[in-house]
This record gives C-alpha cells, sequence and structure tokens, in this order.
C-alpha cells in the first residue's frame, strides 16, 4: 500500500516528452465552493493535449476528489485540491459551505 504526501497524493507518474514540446497544465478554476455533500467539476487543461492527470487535497476531511477532478465537499472549511501532470501543479482553494 502507499501512504499520502502531505498532499494527499499516493503515486506520482513521469513522463518524458518529445525534444522541442514542454508541458502545461491548467485548472479552469483558482477558487471554487462547494456545499457540504455537493460537488464541483475541476477541469484541468493539458500541454500537450489528453495528458493523464492525478489529483490529491490537501485536507480529505474537507474536501474529496476522484480521479477526474470531481470535488465533493465534507465538512465546512477549505481545502487545496491540487492536479499534477508532467511534475507541473496547479491549485484549487475550495470552500465547503
Amino acid at each position: 500500500s502507499a501512504l499520502p504526501d502531505s498532499s494527499g497524493v499516493t503515486h506520482y507518474e513521469y513522463i518524458v516528452l518529445p525534444s522541442g514540446v514542454s508541458a502545461g497544465l491548467t485548472l479552469d478554476k483558482s477558487t471554487a465552493s462547494v456545499a457540504h455533500g455537493s460537488t464541483t467539476q475541476l477541469t484541468a487543461t493539458t500541454t500537450p493535449a489528453g495528458g493523464h492527470v492525478l489529483w490529491g487535497t490537501s485536507d480529505p476531511s474537507k474536501a474529496t476528489v476522484d480521479a477526474s477532478g470531481l470535488v465533493t465537499g465534507v465538512a465546512a472549511g477549505q481545502a487545496v485540491v491540487t492536479a499534477y501532470f508532467g511534475g507541473l501543479t496547479a491549485s484549487c482553494t475550495v470552500t465547503v459551505t
């Protein structure tokens, strides 16, 4: 079994891009609000397109995130949801109400 790091990620995937190709990662939101028990979708865009993104949360007792970037509010407070791709990260601060 794998133990999560401080961001909640249990594994990393490393990719080697062809020479001259740069990796990129952006999220559609830098902040989001979600009610307890409700969900909000985060969308990651990668360069090259279609890259495999891993997701993690700083506090799963406040908000969880699944493999597709769907965030679920667990309890009132804040958590930082982070997308990982090609050694890059992009984050969204999620407030659970």
